[in-house]
């Protein structure tokens, strides 16, 4: 399980790297101009499914009022790819509710966005037809 509140001390999972590192130099990822905001990617590999494809799980994550966390989960294309494989889905679990998003055939990335309380679990799962990779977090 990732555990979000490390994030804020610098504190990272070797498997989780800074975007620019993941996506250099095709994105020119900026450094966020808010100061405690904290962005980390974690490359995908699918195999076989995508002949090799790997996507790039991007996590964002920024303090909010209230013990709250904002968090931003996104999927992009990497290693020369432009567009994300169709029905490519990403689907993000809270302990009340569920989203889920599918990417089309000329999608650049996907996303999901909300807060969650200090202490909430969630999953984060890129599903490919019948491949799942589930990424279990606590804020």
């Amino acid at each position: 399980m990732v555990n979000l509140a490390n994030w804020f001390a610098g504190i990272f999972d070797e498997i989780w790297l800074p975007p620019e590192t993941v996506f250099a130099p095709r994105l020119g990822f900026a450094k966020s101009s808010y100061v405690d905001t904290v962005k980390r990617a974690k490359v995908i590999d699918f195999g076989l499914l995508l002949n090799r494809q790997k996507v790039a799980l991007v996590v964002t994550i920024q303090p909010e009022v209230d013990s709250e966390v904002g968090v931003l989960v996104q999927v992009y294309p990497i290693d020369k790819q432009e567009f994300l494989p169709p029905g490519l889905r990403l689907k993000i679990e809270l302990e009340s509710d569920s989203e889920e998003v599918e990417a089309r055939a000329a999608d650049q990335l996907i996303q999901l966005e909300f807060s969650e309380i200090l202490g909430r679990h969630f999953s984060v799962k890129v599903i490919l037809d019948d491949a799942e990779i589930i990424e279990n977090f606590v804020v």
